[in-house]
């Protein structure tokens, strides 16, 4: 037999808080999904929940420094604040 068996239903969990927010982590049996609220289209797609988070920062990071021209140590520390608020929100 090939496809699902009927009744088949995927398992899956959404994780929305305002430390990532307007992102959101959609996450199944076998990924984690980024996703952008009022999106259909995925961010990206991730085999562990670090390496979303991660993504998260690095897009929350671009649009602070949105335009701007920085030296790396300003957008690796920014970069750093963006995470740490990220970790503190979740404590």
């Amino acid at each position: 037999m090939k496809g699902k068996q009927k009744g088949f239903q995927k398992v899956g969990v959404s994780i929305s808080d305002a430390a990532i927010a307007p992102y959101f982590i959609s996450v199944d049996g076998t990924q984690y999904t980024v996703m952008l609220e009022g999106s259909t289209i995925p961010q990206g797609y991730y085999a562990g929940l670090e390496g979303a988070i991660r993504r998260i920062a690095h897009f929350k990071n671009l649009e602070a420094l949105d335009q701007s021209t920085v030296t790396l140590h300003e957008y690796l520390e920014n970069y750093k604040q963006i995470v740490n608020n990220i970790v503190e929100l979740v404590k």
